[in-house]
């Protein structure tokens, strides 16, 4: 690679190389996990978007193995978004099937309800607290109450 200056396929093969050190070891994670965020930030400078899936789905999986699925879910969300359905790319419906899983996961559903704000109750608690003389607090206790 350094002798053509050809990195057209770098990415995938930092995934490849995650992949191998999995099986040479599948305790030591942190290397992989190197491996495949390198993976994706290449990706996604050369907007290789399919090595960047490829890679997200790799990592989102060694997440989830290892009880992570917040991250999981963090790490492959993005990488789905704007791929339009198709039986031609497998690792597209992995990506989605292996979401669909993650939505289920409790750790990834309390990550999805929004952190109460200091000095700010929801309206989970019943009522609104607060500056009332600060306008970006009255919208954001105004959203509040109308959201279930």
């Amino acid at each position: 690679m350094e002798t053509t200056e050809q990195r057209w396929y770098e990415a995938e093969m930092h995934r490849t190389r995650a992949e191998i050190l999995l099986q040479r070891d599948p305790a030591d994670i942190a290397a992989a996990e190197q491996s495949l965020q390198t993976a994706i930030a290449i990706a996604q400078s050369q907007k290789a978007r399919s090595f960047e899936l490829r890679a997200a789905l790799s990592l989102a999986k060694l997440y989830r193995a290892a009880n992570r699925d917040a991250d999981a879910q963090a790490v492959l969300a993005p990488a789905v978004e704007g791929f339009p359905p198709t039986q031609q790319f497998p690792e597209l419906t992995d990506a989605q099937t292996l979401l669909a899983a993650l939505a289920q996961s409790d750790e990834v559903r309390g990550a999805a309800d929004p952190p109460d704000v200091a000095g700010r109750a929801t309206a989970r608690d019943g009522h609104a607290g607060g500056d009332e003389s600060d306008p970006a607090v009255n919208a954001a206790t105004t959203l509040d109450r109308a959201l279930p």
